[in-house]
């Protein structure tokens, strides 16, 4: 699936997406065109909350991960 980052830390990321796991499952991310490194990046994360965002957005949720 694909989406948007938009936050990053040290500790996880809030993403927008079409699709959104329930919270406390595990996921695999890559990221592109990364602001701070030109090759990609993968991280393994659990997801720790989900929202379903309004129809002004681009995509349907937005999605908070925690990096383990």
């Amino acid at each position: 699936y694909k989406g948007i980052m938009y936050n990053y830390s040290n500790g996880g990321m809030y993403i927008e997406a079409d699709y959104a796991p329930r919270p406390e499952r595990k996921m695999h991310i890559t990221v592109e065109n990364f602001p701070l490194n030109s090759s990609p990046q993968s991280y393994m994360a659990e997801i720790r909350w989900r929202r379903k965002l309004d129809a002004n957005s681009a995509y349907a949720y937005g999605v908070g991960v925690r990096y383990f």
